[in-house]
């Protein structure tokens, strides 16, 4: 093992000769990290973490299997009993809530916040400053573009006639919000801007800027005409409105737009 200065590891923890820690890493006791993971500075992993989980091909050949690198950048905040696979590539300021699991193959950018119970399948995409509720399951596939909402308990589904080998996820773009209990079916694109509401069950291309709402959901209205409940003021587009851990939080979001 590899370790920068201030480092400490808690009692009960088992890593591998391989892994590299920087600067001011925390590791909280029980945790488990195998081959090839790298940890950024000033990064905290919580108790019963699994870092660096194998891939299916180590349980049928583990005499050649060759375990993939799994990088966490730095300022990273791992909370308790969140497993991690090998082949995954996380950016800065990276959050967890309880529970995690993020599969092989997944990109994650910075700033970017998954929460408790929350499962993210293989070969996901996921971008900056990109807000993620508990209990949400994303099949593989899907792609979260940056600045987008994700309540709690939605869905991404991607097999149109399950079970098949033939799969398709959905590509949701920047500024984007959708609603808890939400399911999203296979091949979906949400374009920028869009409110998909509570409940809704969300299939094929929506248009920039609407909300959609519904089983199936349907285009109700321009996002922007939607109100606040408790302010009576504008929600939508909500990056005019919230600005709490955005990168626009001193500016305001024209300016950071504009500069």
């Amino acid at each position: 093992m590899k370790k920068g200065k201030n480092v400490v590891i808690e009692d009960g923890c088992r890593i591998s000769d391989s892994v590299i820690l920087g600067d001011d890493v925390y590791i909280e006791s029980g945790v488990i990290i195998y081959d090839n993971v790298r940890i950024g500075s000033n990064s905290f992993i919580g108790a019963d973490c699994i870092l660096g989980e194998h891939l299916a091909g180590y349980y049928r050949d583990r005499a050649s299997y060759v375990q993939p690198e799994l990088i966490i950048g730095a300022n990273s905040l791992i909370r308790s009993k969140t497993i991690i696979y090998a082949g995954t590539k996380i950016g800065e300021n990276f959050q967890t809530g309880h529970r995690v699991t993020i599969r092989e193959n997944t990109n994650i950018g910075n700033f970017t916040r998954i929460g408790t119970n929350c499962d993210i399948q293989d070969g996901v995409e996921i971008g900056n400053y990109v807000n993620i509720h508990s209990d949400v399951f994303i099949s593989a596939d899907n792609k979260i573009c940056d600045y987008v909402w994700i309540c709690p308990r939605v869905l991404f589904a991607n097999d149109y006639t399950p079970p098949s080998n033939e799969i398709k996820g959905s590509v949701v773009e920047s500024f984007c919000t959708v609603g808890a209990n939400a399911t999203i079916l296979p091949g979906s694109h949400i374009k920028s801007n869009v409110l998909v509401a509570a409940g809704a069950v969300l299939g094929g291309n929506t248009e920039s800027g609407w909300a959609y709402a519904g089983v199936p959901a349907k285009k109700m209205k321009l996002a922007s005409q939607i109100n606040n409940h408790v302010t009576g003021e504008k929600a939508y587009p909500w990056p005019m409105h919230f600005k709490r851990g955005m990168p626009w939080e001193e500016k305001g979001f024209e300016e950071w737009r504009n500069q």
